[in-house]
């Protein structure tokens, strides 16, 4: 178990610790302590952690990014939901669909080979195709636009 302190000359930051996936942690929270229990980190920032029956999502600064953070602009979302992306870099063998097809959840849409793996890729909605930006045979690198829906 993890213990982070809060003491006047011993304080630890919680970026001082290197948590494991399911590790417990000790939190001094005043005058009551708590624990949680660490789920996982999906970048450098954002930590998940299960407390109470809850999930947490935390995003955990140093003293820079937090003075910084006010300054930032809000990340753009992107909605890739009319959109098919490369999931890895590659080469495409076979383009399954063609501009103004009527595709339906789950149908093939295009094949893309990497390291001698072939790899098909689904659509993930009904939909008709708006444009096709790739052929048999083009390289392509990962997120790059493959297919895009109406």
């Amino acid at each position: 178990m993890t213990d982070v302190a809060s003491g006047a000359s011993t304080e630890q930051k919680v970026s001082d610790f290197n948590f494991e996936h399911n590790s417990l942690i000790k939190l001094g929270l005043g005058t009551s302590t708590e624990i949680i229990q660490f789920l996982g980190q999906e970048h450098d920032l954002k930590f998940n952690f299960y407390y109470h029956g809850g999930y947490i999502n935390a995003m955990i600064y140093d003293e820079t990014q937090y003075k910084y953070k006010k300054h930032m602009a809000v990340p753009a979302k992107v909605d890739h939901s009319k959109s098919i992306l490369s999931p890895m870099p590659g080469a495409v063998v076979a383009v399954n669909v063609h501009v103004g097809q009527v595709v339906v959840d789950g149908q093939d849409l295009c094949v893309i080979e990497a390291m001698k793996m072939q790899n098909i890729l689904k659509s993930e909605r009904d939909g008709k195709i708006k444009s096709i930006r790739v052929k048999a045979g083009d390289s392509v690198s990962v997120d790059e636009l493959l297919i895009e829906f109406e």
